[in-house]
């Protein structure tokens, strides 16, 4: 089992609004407490599409460990429960200010 904590950054299969299931990367915004309630994590989506920009933070080089290949958006309206096992892989993390940076946004689209 791959041990994964907040903000890292990790591909899961990722159900999509419209019903449509595809791999995208996901950060990590539970913590330790809830996976070991639950043995499960959330994690917002990762987009390179621009849409709904009122509900995302750009992913800058400076934002994360390991850069993305194309500009890259966090979708933090797009939420979802995952098990370990549904992690196919790791690619670094964000930082400390830009997840403080999505927590806030996170907030704001769901109960702004």
């Amino acid at each position: 089992m791959m041990r994964v904590n907040k903000r890292d950054i990790v591909e899961v299969v990722f159900e999509l609004p419209d019903g449509n299931i595809k791999i995208h990367p996901a950060i990590i915004i539970s913590g330790e407490n809830y996976y070991e309630a639950e043995e499960a994590f959330y994690a917002i989506m990762v987009s390179s599409k621009p849409y709904n920009a009122e509900y995302s933070v750009e992913l800058t080089n400076e934002k994360v460990t390991t850069p993305f290949s194309k500009p890259s958006y966090a979708k933090c309206h797009l939420i979802q429960s995952f098990i370990a096992s549904e992690i196919i892989s790791k690619r670094g993390a964000v930082t400390l200010r830009a997840f403080d940076e999505i927590k806030g946004k996170i907030l704001d689209s769901l109960f702004g």
